[in-house]
């Protein structure tokens, strides 16, 4: 039988339910705080939930948790109590650190602290032991002011093999570790250790990377994939280049590249010398690719090139051949018995008698691009007289339309009782000069009695005319002259010098110095006799111009001599020039004073304006030049 509730019961029962939940609800108010204020219009607040509040200025919380509404027993609280307090920051002293100020370790929020830590600690960053830090509004530092130590861990280098230190050891600031590197890298030395630093471990980093750099060897290339670096045992083949022998293999190791040098053998060619041709270099090897040019005697040029240890390229030149010269009234020869004028014949102009040579010279060479200079001309001789004394008879008058031919003789003569200086005919030579100079007419010279002991010749009471001599000499013997030997009659009837006298023989003193000369023996006397000799003889290559004595006579040293200098010919001044010897292969050479060198283009041709065969002058030879 179904039981029925009454409506009664289920109210009495509701009444019941409604009263026991009243009893469990926990519900928190809203707080006052002092120095702060709830956010929010929230009056009360549940169980667990949260309450949000404000400090004021100057003010924080005084927990760092949020305050939750909680049931403590029978009632609720907030939990932690919401509560505002002064903000402060805080700072724990520590001995051995120093503070500024001193032994003051609450701060307001604006106010400043200087820490200074020992001389093996940090603040801030590992670099600096010192440091000001200011209380923030919120109560936080802006420097944490606490000073740690310096230490350093096990680095995190995978290249380290081995490392003398404790896992988790801390390493003290200066102190170090012995480690070694894997293979494939390195320390900076043998003898470097790890040292911790406040940069952390120094070296820095412990262990390179063993790597070589590209390595480039002349005439060679590399076999294979060419990299920039190449990493520890890496091994790299070379294979040399045409033109040259070998190939090679290099290692990278600890020390760089094994084995360290390795070169290519070049393939070679030895000088081929061309009949009727001359080469451009003097060389007596040449290398792979090497060009060498030889001129022939015809003009033309040929190119040989070294490839692989044999010449490429033509090798044989046919004779250069020179057009015959045009010389009228004179013919040559030539120093070939073959009647062919081709390179290197050299020939000799002659005219014909009455006739003289107008040119470079009176012989030419057949050179590669023909004759080495023009041809000369053959031109009739003349004598040219110049303006003579008014005083002076010619006999035959001269005539102005008609040339003094060679052979053409003059006879002079003076006027009044005037003497003639000089010859009294004279004659047209094949040089175009005459055979002497053209006399003058002067008054005479009169030979007046000389002094006692004393010879003249001619005697007293000649006459002379300008030009001529008298020559004195001592009555008794042993004495000698003490004046001029010779006096010359001079224009106007006058003597070149006074009569001399006689007398006894002066000495003479050490004899003089000769420039790039000296005496051929030993000078050890310090006083010579009259007539007595001293020979001289000059440097190496110097050439003696005179005779080589000196004479002591009466006192002074009579002689004429002089050393004359050699030339100097390098390979740099002709380099320069692009010429060379034509018949030595000397890069130096000597020529004596008056030697003649003959000289050859090695590049180009000659400008034409110095002959290529030149004299030493004295230490002074000028040199052609090619272009």
């Amino acid at each position: 039988m179904m039981r029925l509730f009454h409506p009664l019961w289920f109210f009495i029962l509701w009444l019941k339910v409604n009263w026991s939940a009243q009893q469990n609800v926990v519900t928190c108010g809203r707080p006052q705080i002092l120095h702060g204020s709830v956010s929010g219009d929230t009056q009360v607040y549940n169980k667990d939930q949260y309450l949000t509040f404000e400090c004021n200025d100057g003010y924080k919380a005084v927990e760092d948790r949020p305050s939750k509404c909680s049931k403590v027993g029978n009632r609720a609280e907030w939990i932690p109590t919401p509560m505002c307090e002064v903000i402060k920051c805080r700072v724990t002293l520590k001995q051995g650190t120093q503070y500024d100020p001193r032994y003051k370790n609450v701060f307001l929020p604006g106010e400043t602290l200087r820490v200074t830590c020992e001389e093996r600690e940090w603040i801030s960053n590992r670099q600096t032991t010192s440091a000001e830090t200011t209380c923030q509004d919120g109560g936080q530092w802006t420097i944490d002011p606490v000073c740690r130590e310096v230490t350093c861990s096990r680095p995190p280098d995978r290249s380290l093999q081995r490392w003398d230190a404790n896992r988790g050891q801390q390493i003290k600031l200066g102190d170090s570790v012995w480690y070694t590197c894997k293979p494939g890298y390195k320390k900076p030395s043998y003898n470097t250790w790890a040292t911790c630093t406040r940069d952390e471990w120094t070296p820095n980093p412990l262990c390179k990377e063993i790597t070589c750099p590209r390595k480039v060897y002349p005439h060679a290339e590399i076999v294979g994939d060419i990299q920039s670096e190449y990493q520890y045992n890496q091994r790299v083949e070379y294979a040399c280049n045409n033109g040259f022998e070998g190939t090679f293999t290099i290692t990278c190791r600890d020390n760089g590249w094994s084995p360290e040098s390795q070169q290519c053998r070049g393939i070679t060619c030895n000088r081929l010398d061309i009949e009727n041709a001359t080469i451009s270099s003097h060389k007596s090897m040449y290398q792979h690719n090497e060009e060498v040019t030889y001129r022939c005697m015809d003009g033309k040029t040929l190119t040989l090139t070294c490839q692989n240890g044999a010449w490429i390229g033509p090798k044989a030149c046919s004779a250069k051949t020179c057009e015959e010269p045009e010389l009228f009234y004179g013919y040559y020869h030539h120093n070939l018995n073959d009647s062919e004028l081709i390179y290197g014949v050299i020939i000799k102009y002659v005219c014909e008698d009455g006739y003289k040579l107008v040119g470079e010279g009176d012989t030419n060479e057949c050179l590669l691009y023909g004759w080495d200079k023009p041809h000369p001309t053959c031109q009739q001789i003349t004598c040219e007289l110049r303006a003579s004394d008014p005083n002076l008879r010619v006999n035959p008058r001269p005539d102005d339309n008609e040339p003094f031919t060679v052979g053409r003789k003059l006879r002079f003569s003076c006027i009044d009782d005037l003497g003639l200086t000089g010859p009294s005919e004279i004659e047209c030579l094949s040089t175009g000069l005459w055979s002497d100079d053209v006399p003058t007419c002067s008054e005479k010279c009169q030979v007046t009695k000389p002094p006692q002991n004393v010879n003249v010749n001619p005697p007293e009471g000649s006459r002379l005319v300008k030009g001529e001599q008298l020559t004195f000499s001592c009555r008794q013997r042993g004495q000698a002259i003490k004046g001029k030997t010779t006096v010359e009659c001079l224009e106007n009837a006058q003597w070149s010098d006074d009569f001399p006298t006689c007398g006894d023989p002066s000495y003479c003193g050490k004899p003089p110095p000769l420039l790039d000369g000296d005496t051929a023996t030993i000078v050890s006397k310090l006083q010579y006799n009259h007539n007595e000799k001293v020979q001289y003889s000059c440097q190496r290559f110097y050439k003696m111009q005179g005779q080589p004595y000196m004479t002591c006579l009466n006192g002074e040293w009579i002689g004429e001599m002089k050393c004359l200098q050699p030339c100097i010919v390098d390979r740099a001044a002709m380099n320069e020039r692009n010429i060379g010897f034509r018949y030595k292969y000397d890069d130096k050479l000597y020529a004596l004073h008056g030697d003649h060198l003959n000289f050859l283009c090695t590049r180009g041709t000659p400008d034409r304006q110095i002959p290529m065969r030149q004299m030493c002058n004295d230490g002074v030879i000028t040199l052609p030049r090619c272009v």
